[in-house]
């Protein structure tokens, strides 16, 4: 029996192969980028344009997908090739999901089902162009693939094209369009885009400043456990900048920042500064006695 389901098992795949394989030939797709946590750049303005729609991008694809090798239920399994074969985006990205990241097996199923228009797929070929995990690295075919992701409401993708838009080293430099997507990206609560619009509203870029919404950003992501929000959020506490001065909460945070910070010095000096927070609350605990 286990022989007789491998050799229909290969044969459906081998049919699948050949159906797909004229179609897969013109796909050649994405590369991406790594968005840090602690963001320092400025900001841009409020943008009232959208983005023009992004072509359908290309991509090269493995010509025969490998035996899969996380499989927990073959019955289930065998009913998600049974709808992959027939173009069932989600279930092309189960298909793609039982093989080992980033396989040929992987990619192979992944493209096919962002190239079906599944947001998420498109989302993870987008980081593996970016990165060069399991496909040859290309950062133009990462941002095609982020931005058809974001059109779709993907609030990581979002955040992705915002970068690119925003850096301008594979695409031209433009800030309103960064900024669109980060405060699209930012409505949906993606952290790092809710950082990098806590510094737009700064008001050192074309956006102009907003103390409370500045706050009220990394708060958010402070909440998240983000390390920047969280020390960003200590510093407002501290000097009342966009919210009521409140040294306990200042300290709070700055303790929340000392925990999660990776950088000694950065460390240290949140250090010092809970220490400055937790004696002036103590002082003025006093003076209400």
């Amino acid at each position: 029996m286990r022989k007789t389901r491998l050799l229909l098992l290969i044969t459906l795949l081998t049919v699948a192969t050949t159906v797909m394989g004229q179609n897969d030939a013109n796909a050649r797709r994405q590369a991406a980028r790594k968005r840090g946590a602690n963001v320092t750049r400025q900001t841009t303005q409020q943008p009232v344009q959208q983005p023009v729609q992004s072509q359908q991008p290309q991509a090269t694809v493995p010509t025969t997908p490998p035996a899969p090798v996380n499989i927990e239920n073959q019955k289930q399994y065998d009913q998600y090739i049974e709808a992959a074969q027939k173009g069932d985006a989600a279930a092309e990205r189960k298909v793609a999901d039982s093989f080992k990241f980033p396989s040929e097996g992987y990619i192979y199923w992944l493209r096919r089902s962002a190239e079906h228009g599944d947001q998420g797929s498109q989302n993870v070929l987008a980081f593996c162009y970016a990165s060069g995990r399991g496909i040859g690295k290309d950062k133009k075919l990462a941002f095609d693939w982020w931005l058809k992701s974001a059109e779709q409401g993907n609030a990581a993708s979002q955040g992705s094209v915002a970068d690119f838009y925003l850096d301008g080293d594979v695409i031209p430099k433009n800030e309103e369009k960064a900024y669109y997507w980060y405060q699209k990206a930012a409505a949906q609560n993606e952290v790092h885009s809710l950082v990098m619009m806590g510094y737009a509203y700064e008001g050192k870029g074309i956006i102009p400043a907003d103390p409370v919404k500045s706050f009220e950003c990394f708060k958010k992501a402070a909440e998240s456990g983000n390390v920047t929000g969280e020390c960003q959020v200590a510093f407002r506490y501290f000097y009342g900048d966009g919210v009521t001065q409140d040294y306990g909460q200042a300290a709070y945070w700055f303790d929340k920042a000392i925990a999660h910070g990776d950088d000694p010095e950065e460390v240290a000096y949140w250090k010092e500064m809970s220490d400055k927070a937790k004696l002036r609350q103590q002082i003025k605990d006093k003076q209400k006695k």
